[in-house]
């Protein structure tokens, strides 16, 4: 049930920004919007980013963020009022046009993918010294990065057996990469570490998008070259044969972990086609038909990585559930710190399983942003005075 008794608050919802992910981010927006309006005591304030990084106030986010098919259309700067930010303000931001600044309580970044989702934005408001939603600005950046969050849980929780690469400094303006000058980075001799099929990623990017499963060397440099499109750094992992599982976790210093949710598809595997394009392309079984030990085991893995990465707020902890000889074995596949907020998106569906609405879980999400923020602010920033030594 909602609470009635909420305090007026003033939520200022972020979303787009330049990345692969700005469509998404837009769908998750549209979504949170909604189901504040309906909160008496919010008041909503979308504050959309182009893909050209302006930022813009919408005064109409149903017309804005109506979706063409199942994607929006990409945000524009005439779709808003263009925004300046001002550090220090009591009140951080600004109308470009009339110089009206804007009363802000609280931020909401469901900015997807890199510049929202890596530690960036995060940075930039702390930096304006307001509670927002999720995990701080280390924890943001270490999740984004797979390559380093996989080596923080080596040792501590299993992980799949992965090489990574950087992409040559480019000579020209042709985008074109010699593979070949890669050391290390031929078909072979990634086949013979990992075995076949192997996974080619982007290490920073979400949506399943730049990633593709090689079988056979007549995709593999398809695969890499897609890959280094979007980022400069890339992942080939080892595959794991076990069936895709997820688990929410919500809170700070004593979070919670969701049931157990279950991704199946049809053919190769749970792709950007299949997340949001392909009606048919997934299905969603929640609450996963795992056994109760399973299901314990998974929420310990999932809480034990959040605890690990630093996390809080929020986070969607992917996995596989593997069985040999009769033993299940939890693998941490991803761990996304703003999971998406899409009619589909199995973070708040997980919730919606154990009895929390959309609504509800906003504003859970927001009190645990003004909790770390209240904590935060009673640290001490002075250095100690000489005559306090």
């Amino acid at each position: 049930m909602i609470r009635d008794n909420i305090k007026t608050m003033r939520v200022a919802i972020i979303f787009g920004g330049p990345s692969a992910e700005h469509e998404i981010s837009l769908l998750s927006a549209r979504n949170i919007c909604k189901a504040l309006s309906n909160i008496k005591n919010i008041i909503t304030l979308p504050i959309g980013i182009t893909r050209k990084r302006e930022w813009i106030l919408i005064e109409d986010w149903k017309k804005t963020l109506e979706p063409i098919k199942r994607l929006p259309k990409e945000l524009k700067k005439e779709s808003g009022l263009q925004l300046s930010l001002l550090p220090g303000n009591s009140r951080p931001i600004r109308i470009y046009k009339n110089q009206k600044s804007i009363e802000i309580d609280l931020f909401f970044p469901i900015v997807h993918g890199q510049y929202g989702e890596d530690g960036s934005l995060q940075g930039l408001l702390k930096q304006l010294d307001f509670p927002y939603v999720g995990a701080d600005v280390l924890s943001s950046s270490v999740c984004m990065d797979k390559l380093y969050m996989k080596r923080l849980l080596i040792g501590q929780l299993p992980v799949a057996k992965f090489l990574s690469f950087k992409r040559p400094i480019l000579a020209d303006n042709t985008n074109k990469i010699d593979i070949s000058k890669i050391t290390g980075l031929d078909f072979g001799i990634i086949k013979s570490h990992l075995g076949l099929p192997f996974y080619v990623k982007p290490a920073n990017l979400g949506s399943s998008i730049g990633i593709h499963r090689v079988s056979e060397a007549e995709n593999f440099t398809m695969a890499i070259e897609d890959a280094f499109r979007y980022d400069s750094k890339i992942l080939i992992e080892k595959n794991i044969d076990g069936r895709e599982i997820e688990c929410a976790i919500i809170g700070n210093r004593k979070p919670k972990a969701s049931p157990i949710g279950e991704i199946s598809v049809e053919k190769d595997f749970y792709s950007f086609k299949n997340k949001y394009i392909d009606k048919k392309g997934a299905i969603l079984h929640i609450p996963s038909q795992i056994s109760i030990k399973e299901k314990k085991m998974a929420q310990e893995t999932a809480l034990k990585a959040f605890e690990i990465l630093g996390l809080e707020g929020l986070a969607r902890v992917d996995m596989f559930l593997c069985k040999k000889n009769g033993k299940s074995k939890i693998w941490i596949n991803e761990v996304n710190t703003l999971p998406g907020f899409t009619d589909i998106s199995m973070y708040p569906s997980l919730w919606r399983a154990d009895g929390l609405s959309l609504q509800e879980l906003l504003l859970t999400l927001m009190e645990l942003a003004k909790e770390r923020h209240f904590q935060q602010k009673q640290l001490s920033l002075q250095a100690p005075s000489i005559s306090d030594i």
